[in-house]
């Protein structure tokens, strides 16, 4: 009858509102100064059991969407208001391939995208394909984790100061640095023709190894093995 509404059913559209007079969308929950949340419980013994969130699709008469690439089969939305309601990240989950009239022939991919600090809108990041194969930073990944970067296309770090970092260049060529918590550094490049090098970043050789030391050891064990210097 007045504002605050506990529940409102707007009998113009059908949509219901939870803390608003005026729901938007089929089902709005509005607050002020708290959490917004929906929870799910389910009491059970058995270990399938549980609480779930199902999103379906069909064409508008019910039928089949056979036939029919690229349905949004559902979402979720990450928005706030700047100087309008503003999306910032999104998952989605989209027909990929052709669904045929079976009940479990459905091919489908996830999508995760997210809006850069001074983008329009949001761009895809991520996608993990019917087949499992993922791709980050490319949309159509032709192995099982594809990445796609001008720059460092990988990290792998045991603390901010133990890492490696591994590099595809525009040639092909690709350096893999490791670095360590002196920030002493070792790369290991190799050439699109082939060319190994340690040490040295261009090699024109099969194999080159630079350094002022001892350039290459091999052991049989720790007391048999030979230096080359």
């Amino acid at each position: 009858s007045s504002a605050p509404y506990a529940l409102f059913v707007d009998g113009t559209n059908g949509n219901v509102g939870i803390g608003v007079a005026a729901p938007i969308t089929p089902l709005q929950i509005h607050t002020v100064d708290a959490n917004s949340e929906i929870t799910l419980s389910a009491y059970a013994d058995t270990t399938s059991t549980a609480p779930y969130i199902t999103f379906r699709k069909a064409k508008t008469d019910g039928t089949s969407v056979t036939g029919v690439t690229d349905h949004i089969l559902g979402g979720l939305s990450f928005s706030a208001y700047t100087n309008a309601w503003t999306e910032g990240a999104s998952i989605k989950a989209v027909i990929s391939g052709d669904p045929s009239n079976t009940a479990n022939d459905l091919p489908t991919e996830l999508i995760f995208s997210t809006m850069p600090d001074t983008g329009a809108a949001i761009e895809q990041r991520m996608v993990i394909l019917p087949d499992g194969k993922v791709g980050i930073g490319v949309p159509d990944p032709d192995s099982f984790l594809e990445i796609l970067g001008t720059t460092t296309q990988l990290k792998l770090s045991y603390d901010a100061e133990n890492y490696a970092v591994f590099t595809i260049a525009a040639d092909g060529h690709l350096t893999i640095e490791s670095v360590d918590p002196d920030n002493g550094q070792a790369d290991i490049a190799l050439m699109p023709d082939g060319n190994a090098g340690i040490g040295v970043n261009d090699p024109d050789a099969k194999l080159e190894v630079l350094s002022t030391s001892t350039q290459l050891k091999l052991s049989y064990d720790a007391d048999s093995f030979a230096t080359f210097t």
